[in-house]
Formats: C-alpha cells, structure tokens, sequence
C-alpha cells in the first residue's frame, strides 16, 4: 500500500494534516482520507504519537483482509473521551471572545561594534488574522530602524565618522472572499516609508480574482489557478529618481498562472507570472512588461521495505499569493470508504482508541 501525508497552516497557527491511503497490489481500489489537526501547543512527541495513531487507524481497513486481523486488540478510553466530548460540547462560536481573530506581536534587536566600526537594528511587527470558511481577513504592521557608523582616518590622518541610518515603516492588509468551490476573490492596501528604498510614502490598492481548476479542497494535493490583479500604486520620493521623478502614479495589472502536483513521484511546481506597470501622463508610459517563467522538480523521499507500507510526506503552504488558497480554511475531508478505522473515525474521537496488533 502507499500513504501520502500531507500538512497545510491553519489560522491558529497549527496545521492540518492528511493521511491518503492508496492499497497496491491485491488491495488496488482500496482507499482512504484521515485527517486530524496539530495544535501550536502540540510538542513533537505528541504530534508523533498521534500520527503513529491515525497511522495505525488507516491501516486496519487492510489488516482486517488477512488472518493477522485475528490477534488485533482495539481498546477505547471511555473515561477520557468523555471529558474531551464534554470539554468540546461547552465550546462553540459564541463563547469565542475574540470571534476567530488571532493576534501576534515580536520586537527583535541586533548590537554589534568594535574600535572602527558599530551597527544597531531595532524591529518591531504586529499581525492580526481571521480565518474562517468563506472569509479571511488580515492586516500587519512593522517599523525597524538601524544604522552603521564607520570611523576611519582620510589621507590627512583626520578621523572621519560616516553614518547610515535607515527607516521602514509598513501598514497592510487584506481581504478575501470565498465564493464557490472554484472561484474567489480580494483586495489588499499596502503604505510604507523606506529611507533605503528612497520611499518617502508609497500606497497601494490592488484587487484581485482567481480561478481553480480544481476544487479547492483538493489544494493538498493538486492546484491548477489563474490569477488577474489590477490596481494602482501612489509613490512620493524622497530624492528626484534617475527617471526625474518625484512622485508618479503607477497603474498595474498582473497575470499569474500557478500549477502544483503533489504525487508518489514527488512535487512539481510550475508558475508563470506576467506583470505590466504604465505611469499616468499625457503620453502612456510604459514602464516595464515581463513575464518570466521558472519551473522546478522537487522529488519527494520514499521510505520503502518489502511487506511494509511505502510512505510520504508533504508540506503545503497557503502563503503566497493565492487569493482562496493563501486566504480559505482548510476544510475537513473525511471520505469513509473502507470499514473499521473510518467508522471509529467518524463516530467517536479517534484519538482515543489504541489499536495494537
């Protein structure tokens, strides 16, 4: 058999994980889909015990095909389940004083110096994000401050002191909405300063729509997405740049196509972005029209022995730039088509049961 393990974030800042199991051999057609989640809280030693669990679980619908099922011992913790069911009873959408929101906060520091020679780096963020089933909100902001001080004596034998301060400042978001199991659509603002990137104040308003081929639910597996942005940017410039400008309107739009299977042979990513940018006068200016393409092959490791199950694992990410896909929710797939571990799965908390053989 092969079994095909998969992880995606959630809003929580945990991870959803799959456990496909696909029966070779004299079990071909035999097939099944665990899923279970993994906490922030959750130590690796708890994690693995779990995934050793579900593991064990998916596999009982092939064992009961053959004369070992006999000497398998299913045992199931009444007493802890039942604090879990009541724990989990008492605790719903309206109890939930921050109603899905998830906040985070860092402040970072770097000190560094010697005779000649001193760097300083200051940053601090915020994130706040609220994910559900057909929404995602998002919004961000961060600050960082350095500066590098060099001494050095010139030609003259007179010390000379050279500084160079930098300043970034950066306020954004986003929101995104689910409209179908194929389509979804956002907008997103972005404002910042940067001293280094001669930015005295830039803003940005983008939206944008995107197309799955696939339905997103199988985004753990396959995703085939068409993405048109369009939007306008407003940039102040705090020296004239070498196109003589000190402030410019841009109108950009941006066509992206994104292919991602995830299968026994490996992964395959293949992204194809395009991007045109014009500014605003009385003759369109064109400013830049690319559309460069990059292609990689990442092969995923099997782990393989004669009378053992082959085994691989995968981490997704819904980061990027995705409108469903780096904003939606994992949704729980359960697809119960053989017969014990489904069943328990569906019925009671798994995790629970200890299943030995």
């Amino acid at each position: 058999m092969y079994v095909l393990a998969t992880e995606q974030s959630t809003g929580g800042s945990g991870s959803e994980v799959k456990l496909l199991f696909q029966g070779q051999g004299p079990y071909q057609g035999l097939q099944d889909t665990l899923t279970f989640y993994r906490t922030i809280n959750d130590s690796e030693d708890e994690f693995r015990h779990r995934l050793v669990r579900y593991l064990s679980a998916g596999l009982m619908p092939y064992l009961a095909r053959t004369s070992r099922f006999e000497h398998v011992v299913i045992s199931f913790d009444q007493e802890a389940s039942s604090e879990e069911t009541n724990s989990f009873s008492n605790t719903n959408q309206a109890d939930d004083p921050w109603n899905f929101w998830v906040f985070r906060a860092g402040i970072s520091g770097y000190l560094s110096g010697d005779n000649i020679y001193q760097s300083r780096s200051f940053e601090g963020n915020f994130r706040g994000s609220r994910i559900t089933e057909d929404w995602k909100h998002q919004i961000a902001m961060s600050a960082e401050y350095s500066n590098d001080i060099f001494e050095f004596e010139d030609d003259e034998g007179a010390l000379l002191r050279y500084e160079n301060p930098n300043h970034y400042l950066n306020f954004e978001g986003y929101s995104v909405k689910s409209l179908s199991d194929h389509w979804s659509a956002g907008a997103d603002f972005e404002t910042f300063r940067s001293t280094f990137r001669n930015y005295a104040y830039s803003l940005q308003l983008k939206s944008a729509v995107e197309y799955n081929v696939f339905p997103y639910k199988q985004s753990n597996q396959r995703m085939l997405t068409f993405q048109y942005f369009i939007g306008s940017r407003y940039n102040e410039y705090l020296e004239t740049t070498i196109y003589e400008k000190d402030r410019e309107w841009l109108f950009e739009q941006e066509l992206n196509a994104n292919l991602t299977l995830v299968q026994k042979w490996g992964n395959y990513t293949l992204r194809c972005p395009g991007k045109i940018t014009c500014t605003t006068s009385n003759t369109t200016d064109w400013k830049a029209l690319s559309a460069p393409m990059c292609a990689y092959l990442r092969a995923s490791p099997l782990m393989w022995a004669p009378g053992l199950p082959s085994f691989t694992t995968n981490s997704t990410s819904r980061k990027e730039t995705s409108p469903k896909a780096m904003y939606s929710s994992a949704a729980v797939n359960w697809r119960p088509l053989s017969i014990i571990g489904p069943i328990l799965a569906s019925t009671t908390p798994l995790g629970r049961y200890i299943i030995t053989w």
